[in-house]
């Protein structure tokens, strides 16, 4: 067998691995999709070894329209903003579309791949299998390997990391502390908090809340304004135009007893949602400062203040790392507009994009551009390739559209939605690959 007759491995089973299973297949491109859970979807698709870091009662924070894959629309009786149930039904009924699991590999995890030495890769599986593969695409998402400080191993409560939370029921009798500012911690404070437990968090920072809806539509859905990309900073403009709409839409967010926001919205992460702040000013639950220390079960807070709590939630985010790979293939320096691993033909990510750019569709511009090279490389046709790769490397560098956006050491790639969406559309132009264009982002690049 040739090596462009070698199938092309996906790691990861959710939304990001079943774009690109759909695009190999519309490319005529052979596959095998491997993930360690027994089902499809993969954080939405249950509590399968309390790893899915969504609880029983999460809802998106996307709207339907831009959640939705290109082409495979939501269903016309979800609400604007679908339970967690509807999405794994729905991510279920697309991997049936495709016929994804005649090619799949459920509950059998990729260990290890690297390259083979003879152009191709190969992978190493849980079950001892070794494959060869012609390419590798990397779609296991974000949302892997919990992070923890060590200053919380001195805590001798009962302590887990929001992966692990499901519901109120699972959590012993007593108050809670949760940990973190993002929205994992803000949902899982509410939750407790409608369930009757005493319930503090403990905010590291100051995060702008974003209304589900703005204007009486969908906050995730552009503007006009968003849409131009003409003049200079287009993102800061977007970035100072949405404060200007969140202070006179949600307020000053101390007056609810929640600090200040750091920064311009979409420079972090931002809360979506003002269920959070209505139960803040109401005293159903309370904001504390970062924590200072901790001895026992005794938390000391960087105001002085001093408070016992029996339950610890640790919501403070995961680390973006693809941990099959060695390095240093897995640095995400090395992957343009963080897909296109420049420094070996074969590899690539998706799905890892920090971005406003919010759903699944998003994926399938990924996906469509991947398939393409995957299928210009089987073709011998590696000039177009590394012509592409040459026009990646021109944007890589800064997709901010000179907007604030905050992006630690080691982590992917952070983008400012509308521009990277049109540099994805003017590369695919290049390689004879039309990207989808969501209704709602139409005008972009027109």
């Amino acid at each position: 067998m040739g090596s462009a007759e070698l199938p092309c491995l996906i790691v990861g089973a959710g939304p990001s691995g079943l774009s690109a299973a759909r695009a190999l297949a519309e490319q005529g491109i052979d596959y095998v999709i491997a993930d360690e859970a027994q089902t499809v979807g993969g954080i939405w698709a249950g509590h399968e070894k309390h790893r899915t870091g969504l609880s029983e009662s999460t809802s998106l924070i996307t709207s339907k329209e831009m959640t939705a894959f290109d082409r495979f629309p939501a269903p016309r009786d979800w609400p604007l903003y679908a339970s967690r149930e509807s999405l794994r039904q729905y991510l279920e009924s697309f991997a049936q579309s495709i016929d994804l699991k005649r090619r799949a590999r459920l509950g059998c995890a990729v260990d290890d791949v690297r390259p083979s030495g003879k152009g191709t890769w190969s992978a190493s599986f849980s079950d001892g299998v070794e494959k060869e593969f012609f390419a590798v695409i990397c779609a296991s998402g974000t949302e892997i390997q919990p992070r923890r400080d060590p200053e919380f191993r001195r805590y001798t409560g009962f302590s887990i990391h929001s992966a692990s939370y499901w519901s109120p029921r699972d959590i012993p009798a007593g108050r809670v502390l949760v940990v973190g500012s993002g929205n994992s911690a803000a949902g899982i404070a509410l939750d407790l908090a409608r369930s009757g437990r005493e319930v503090d968090v403990s905010f590291s920072r100051g995060r702008w809340i974003v209304p589900l809806l703005l204007g009486g539509k969908p906050s995730d859905f552009p503007s006009p304004k968003d849409l131009d990309l003409s003049g200079t900073a287009p993102g800061l403009k977007a970035q100072r135009r949405l404060a200007r709409t969140l202070l006179d839409t949600v307020g000053d967010l101390r007056a609810f007893g929640l600090p200040e926001p750091v920064g311009l919205p979409l420079e972090s992460t931002s809360i979506v949602g003002t269920d959070f702040v209505e139960e803040v000013a109401a005293q159903r639950l309370r904001v504390l400062p970062a924590i200072d220390r901790i001895e026992g079960r005794t938390i000391f807070f960087q105001d002085t203040s001093v408070r016992d709590y029996p339950n610890l939630i640790l919501a403070t985010g995961y680390r973006s790392a693809i941990e099959y790979l060695p390095d240093p293939l897995s640095s995400w320096d090395r992957f343009l507009l963080g897909i296109f691993n420049r420094d070996v033909n074969g590899l690539f990510a998706l799905g890892f994009l920090r971005s406003d750019i919010g759903g699944f569709w998003t994926r399938d511009c990924g996906a469509k551009l991947v398939a393409k090279v995957i299928s210009l490389l089987a073709e011998g046709r590696s000039d177009w390739v590394n012509r592409f790769l040459r026009e990646c490397g021109k944007y890589s560098d800064d997709m901010s559209g000179g907007a604030r956006l905050q992006r630690a050491s080691g982590q992917p790639l952070a983008a400012y939605g509308p521009l990277y969406f049109h540099v994805l559309r003017s590369l695919g132009e290049g390689i004879e690959v039309e990207i989808p264009i969501n209704e709602k982002w139409r005008g972009v690049h027109d």
